[in-house]
């Protein structure tokens, strides 16, 4: 195997988003910019020098709509080399659409190795939250629970070292989860089941790690216009600024350098690339 190096990745990460978006034009979806890749849009054209992982997301009829298209034939390439894993589809973990590049390994610290992926694309629903900032709040509460009893379901290459006290107290209460079959897949299915059915004044990713920062008005979401990331244009709100002001702040300075977030893995291809 040959370790992939920051530059590779982020050229393979936009090669994978550029397909992605592509592949769900011809499906009449639509893939707009989000977290950290919306932020690399305006402020870099493209990511952010230090970013490591592209961030869309389509809304939830969209969504559905790509998972069913994704059961016929999950991969987004005529040499299936990327690949579309559908919420809690083995080995994807988590209540999102992950794409990725079967030609390639990462390796995720705390979390088993049996559910190990490629290199990925994260594709975010978007739905609605509750109008009460107070049932929005419960519904985070809730969600976080189910996280919570999801991480436990796949703890281990434990790396991280406060972490390691939460994998050993884990370890029995893993093994009733296995006993009635309360895996990865059941509690991102109840996750998923929480997004909202109904149309509310307020849309975001509800099953989030970051609450009601996630949370926007309505609003803001209802059109788009187009910006450059890495050299080709892609969909991004056209009230950009209101949603980057109030996820980040003042976006546009960049932050101090230990402040810089980046996700601890390492990446390998399964074979030489030409």
């Amino acid at each position: 195997m040959k370790k992939i190096d920051h530059e590779t990745l982020q050229k393979n990460l936009s090669q994978m988003l550029s397909l992605f978006d592509d592949y769900c034009q011809k499906h009449d979806i639509k893939v707009i910019l989000a977290g950290g890749t919306l932020l690399g849009a305006i402020r870099h054209k493209g990511f952010i020098p230090w970013d490591d992982d592209i961030d869309v997301v389509v809304m939830k009829d969209e969504f559905e709509k790509l998972i069913e298209i994704a059961k016929e034939n999950p991969y987004i390439d005529d040499e299936k080399r990327y690949k579309i894993l559908a919420p809690g589809e083995f080995p994807n973990v988590y209540p999102y659409i992950k794409l990725i590049d079967t030609k390639s390994i990462v390796y995720e610290k705390d979390i088993a190795k049996k559910y190990l992926t490629g290199i990925w694309l994260d594709v975010f629903m978007f739905s609605y939250w509750p109008d009460s900032i107070e049932e929005s709040e419960k519904l985070y509460k809730k969600q976080q629970w189910l996280k919570n009893m999801n991480k436990i379901y796949i703890v281990g290459n434990v790396k991280t070292k406060k972490y390691k006290p939460f994998a050993i107290l884990a370890l029995p209460i893993k093994g009733i989860l296995k006993l009635f079959g309360l895996d990865s897949a059941y509690w991102n299915k109840k996750r998923l089941a929480m997004c909202c059915q109904e149309k509310t004044n307020y849309i975001g990713n509800v099953v989030t790690n970051i609450g009601l920062k996630d949370r926007y008005p309505l609003e803001y979401y209802k059109t788009f216009i187009k910006a450059e990331f890495d050299g080709k244009e892609y969909y991004i709100p056209e009230q950009y600024d209101k949603i980057l002001t109030h996820f980040y702040g003042d976006y546009m300075t960049l932050p101090k350098e230990e402040d810089r977030v980046i996700h601890d893995f390492e990446a390998y291809y399964l074979e030489e690339e030409e």
